[in-house]
């Protein structure tokens, strides 16, 4: 097998016209040099230079034996570029789901400073429920995803923390009531309860709001345990409770752009309905690849910043 090391000596051989012009050239001894082609002239049964007083001359053979090198030199400098681009996290691809609502919060902001800073990095999103979610990540369509803890199916069973996925916590977001302006339940004394007189417009609540807001509203005379419509869209969500009697949560984060809307106002936080865990959601047998975790990073800082 061909050491690369013998490949670059005859280069240097070969533009400095002799063995001690190139010796110097390289810091490495004349004999040692000479030790070497004469080996691999040997190895390769063929002259690769002529000698003559002035120098070495590449022959037929040598002129062939350097053209070629010179491919494989460049293509494994390639090769390693593209392995420490890979143990850096420069190169490669990303499948990421993230829920609805984040999208538009930390998510975008760091999106675009990880492909101005990574732009070799290929990356496919996928913006959906967290059913839809967590079912892409056990088929292996989605690496991670960004989402709620213990989100719950249409039958209250717990969906996002199945044998097969594993919840990294990154931070709790406070959630903040919202409702028409001239919402019935802005003429009533103020009360926490009163709320829950009226319908519910929301995202699929995880497991823990689920059962505080079935509390919630059995306490009002009504035997309801999930939000009367549910929508993984915020947008939909505050376009119904725009035009109807029901009430809907945002982020605290978001509620001012929200209230600025002029078609809505805030009602605050509600012990009903406890911080948001916003985290990452993986398979157990995905191991984090280094482009991943410097994704990962850069939407923690933006997410860090954002629930600020």
């Amino acid at each position: 097998m061909l050491d690369l090391k013998d490949l670059e000596y005859v280069s240097a051989i070969s533009k400095a016209g002799g063995i001690k012009r190139a010796a110097d050239r390289i810091g490495i001894s004349q004999p040692a040099l000479t030790n070497r082609v004469k080996n691999l002239e040997e190895k390769l049964q063929l002259q690769l230079f002529n000698r003559h007083s002035k120098g070495m001359r590449l022959t037929q053979a040598g002129e062939l034996f350097l053209t070629e090198s010179q491919k494989l030199l460049a293509h494994t400098r390639d090769f390693e570029q593209r392995l420490s681009n890979h143990r850096f996290g420069k190169h490669g691809h990303i499948s990421v789901g993230v829920k609805p609502g984040l999208e538009d919060a930390f998510f975008r902001s760091g999106l675009i400073e990880y492909t101005n800073s990574y732009p070799k990095t290929k990356i496919s999103i996928v913006v959906d429920s967290t059913p839809e979610l967590s079912s892409k990540l056990q088929d292996g369509k989605l690496d991670f995803a960004f989402g709620a803890l213990g989100y719950a199916d249409e039958h209250g069973e717990e969906l996002i923390l199945s044998e097969r996925l594993e919840f990294r916590p990154l931070f709790r977001i406070p959630l903040e009531v919202y409702v028409r302006k001239g919402h019935p339940i802005l003429k009533e004394p103020k009360s926490k309860n009163g709320l829950f007189n009226y319908p519910m417009v929301s995202p699929t609540p995880p497991v823990d709001m689920r059962a505080k807001l079935k509390e919630a509203y059995c306490k009002s005379g009504l035997n309801i345990s999930t939000p009367h419509i549910l929508v993984d869209d915020f947008a939909i969500a505050a376009d119904v409770v725009a035009k109807t009697d029901m009430w809907s949560v945002v982020f605290c984060s978001s509620a001012q752009a929200l209230s600025d809307k002029g078609s809505f106002t805030l009602l605050g936080q509600n012990p009903a309905l406890p911080p948001l865990q916003i985290g990452l959601v993986k398979r157990k047998t995905w191991s984090i690849t280094p482009c991943a975790k410097n994704f990962i990073d850069v939407m923690i800082t933006h997410a860090t910043k954002w629930k600020i």
